[in-house]
């Protein structure tokens, strides 16, 4: 066995030291002969802009009732998933035109046996769950020339199990022989013959003439996404980048979606695509005459119909249509300008379209697309990359893309579905800038200036007292009826807890209207079916979407800048209350007993599985020094009952998101880009 070491150097951030040991990498063939022949790419697939590879990732749990080894479990099911998918055996050869074909010759796909000195638990807490992440090149090993096109494996995998059970999976495929829905098809039989079906349940299909071009093909569409401007890169090629991931739930969207004009229908991808083709052209600061691209990918499937693809139909099936518009004008029009520009181009993509693609592939020799001034995104929420379940382990944490950007073009996003901490569902974001954008910071459409009498402020307010008993929908629509005079409710979120039915005893509601606050505050101590309820103000803690720093070349007077016009507040972990009073009394006791630290802004109790107060509560308090003045309130007198101080985690400073270029580093926390 080859050792090769990860060192993570200690700072502030991290003290997360690990090792990875990785066996020789070994070819895995198919477990039963498969035929030997040349079978030709589509169109679609041998494009020049899809001659790379991707890789993905997952993050498994341990299971300690399971004494299964996953690295045996995931090679075994490879080799007999081979025998229905044998093309990725193979090997890409290149002929006349530069047409691809894959010669299925059964060599085999690359595998390597890892072991990780590193617990999940440890992973978990330093938040490197989510892209870019710490150590992806011993994680994924680049094995010395895999990474070429043509006449070398055309999948990668790696399984590194952990020192607690748990376990990671990373998968690098070639993108010409498949796309994000062909791969989850892969994935889903590979998982299929790992829980002991002998045979996948949608047998894949190659078929890959019926996205080929026919000899009278013509082009009928224009299609600018291929048309070359002689335009400076807004990113040129080689430069140092900067990488975060950004995490938007149901809060985040309602923020985007109170940027557009009320009643202008959209869905989540283009107000989140538009968002973001904005925020990114407002943090690279280009010339306002600069062309600006956005392209989206489009998942082609169901748009074929003349004939239709079968299930099973596993090769690249998308287009990349392209919307285009000034710099000037994205950074300075209302979003709505660049949302309508989304919309136009994803309406555009019919079956025609898609066929006009084949045909100027075959036509104009496979050209590739535009990069200068592009931003590329891919939704890959819809392709169960949160389902890649091999059996004992269950679902994994995290699937999905392994970093922003492809091969050597940074401009490209994948929409990833996940689940934060908190339990709240959502989709996360990686985005890659060169570092030395990282003054400039991307609007957080969460912020709003200080004006009550601004129509479109959003304010939101934290409430408590009602009826828990209540279903959550029950008490969502009671306490919309019940704001309903204060202005628009555009969400009310109830925290519930994961490992129980009962639901926490507050409420998150955001309203946007003029006095908005004054008149939701006055409704504190108002009855809700018998209930009193407690009413909140939540003050919007940051006016930062981001901000991309480089440790190097970080510059400490700007941190103390931002944390002056940024401030957070401290959590403060408080234990040794009565559990058994009342949630609205322990709440009322505690913010009294701590308000010489600061404004207690939110007490967060929760309950037990049973509905009972959990023994410890977190609090969020705003000022200087909370931290020192509630340490010294441990063990303090709070009705009979000593207090203790425990965690206390100071104001979430934008160092914690470093990215270290050159080495490995595992942040301690805040990997994950918030907007609040």
């Amino acid at each position: 066995m080859d050792h090769y070491q990860v060192s993570l150097p200690p700072s502030t951030t991290t003290g997360l030291l690990f090792k990875v040991h990785r066996k020789q990498p070994e070819l895995v063939t198919p477990a039963k002969p498969t035929p030997r022949e040349l079978k030709p790419l589509s169109d679609i697939d041998d494009q020049q802009g899809l001659r790379f590879q991707i890789p993905v990732i997952f993050f498994y749990r341990p299971n300690l009732t399971s004494n299964h080894d996953p690295v045996q479990v995931i090679k075994k099911a490879l080799a007999e998933t081979l025998v229905y998918y044998y093309p990725f055996a193979g090997r890409l050869r290149e002929g006349p035109n530069r047409k691809l074909a894959v010669d299925c010759t059964g060599e085999g796909v690359l595998f390597i046996e890892a072991d990780a000195d590193v617990a999940f638990a440890e992973l978990e807490e330093a938040d490197a769950l989510l892209p870019p992440f710490p150590c992806l090149e011993e994680l994924l090993f680049d094995v010395a020339g895999s990474n070429e096109l043509l006449n070398t494996p055309l999948l990668l995998v790696q399984v590194t199990r952990l020192k607690c059970g748990g376990f990671i999976f990373a998968l690098r495929f070639n993108h010409t022989m498949t796309d994000g829905a062909g791969v989850s098809l892969f994935l889903k039989s590979l998982c299929e013959l790992a829980c002991g079906l002998h045979t996948p349940s949608v047998p894949p299909v190659w078929d890959r003439h019926l996205l080929t071009a026919s000899a009278s093909a013509s082009v009928t569409h224009t299609h600018r996404e291929y048309e070359k401007k002689d335009e400076i890169d807004t990113i040129p090629i080689g430069v140092p980048l900067v990488s975060r991931s950004f995490f938007f739930g149901a809060g985040e969207f309602s923020a985007i979606r109170r940027l557009l004009p009320s009643g202008l229908h959209n869905t989540t991808f283009e107000a989140l695509t538009s968002f973001l083709w904005r925020c990114r052209t407002v943090a690279l600061s280009p010339n306002p005459n600069t062309e600006m691209r956005m392209t989206c990918i489009i998942n082609s499937r169901g748009k074929l119909s003349n004939p239709p693809l079968p299930q099973g139909y596993y090769g690249n099936v998308f287009v990349i249509p392209v919307a285009i518009a000034s710099a000037g004008d994205l950074m300075e029009k209302p979003l709505e300008f660049a949302l309508r520009l989304i919309q136009e181009t994803k309406a555009s993509v019919t079956e025609d379209y898609v066929r006009s693609v084949t045909a100027l592939m075959t036509t104009r020799g496979r050209p590739m697309f535009v990069t200068a001034g592009n931003y590329i995104v891919s939704d890959l929420r819809h392709f169960d990359f949160g389902k890649v379940d091999f059996g004992p382990w269950g679902k994994p944490v995290y699937g999905g893309t392994a970093k922003a950007g492809i091969a050597v073009f940074p401009g490209v996003s994948f929409y990833v579905p996940f689940k934060n901490k908190m339990g709240e569902t959502g989709t996360v974001v990686a985005i890659s800038l060169p570092d030395h954008y990282k003054k400039r910071p991307l609007p957080d459409p969460k912020y709003q200036p200080e004006d009550d009498n601004n129509p479109r402020r959003n304010i939101t307010v934290i409430v408590s007292g009602y009826d828990k008993s209540l279903p959550v929908d029950t008490i969502t629509t009671l306490l919309r009826e019940h704001f309903s005079s204060c202005g628009e409710i555009t969400r009310v979120y109830i925290h519930a807890h994961a490992d129980s039915k009962i639901h926490n005893k507050y409420a998150f509601v955001d309203i946007i209207g003029v006095g908005a606050k004054e008149k939701a505050l006055h409704l504190s101590g108002s009855d809700v079916g018998g209930h009193k309820l407690l009413v909140k103000f939540k003050p919007v803690s940051t006016k930062y979407f981001s901000e991309f720093t480089h440790e190097e070349a970080f510059d400490w007077s700007e941190l103390n800048e931002i944390s002056r016009n940024n401030p957070r507040p401290t959590v403060v972990m408080v234990s040794g209350y009565d559990t058994r009073l009342p949630e609205e009394s322990v709440s009322s006791a505690l913010s009294k007993h701590f308000s010489s630290c600061g404004e207690v802004d939110l007490v967060i109790i929760g309950l037990n599985k049973d509905g009972d107060l959990r023994d410890t509560v977190g609090m969020e308090i705003w000022g200087e020094g909370v931290a020192e003045k509630a340490r010294e309130l441990s063990g303090s007198d709070m009705g009979g009952w000593k207090v203790v101080v425990g965690h206390c985690s100071g104001p979430r400073d934008v160092r914690l998101n470093e990215i270290h270029r050159g080495r490995s580093h595992v942040p301690k926390r805040g990997r994950g880009g918030r907007l609040y």
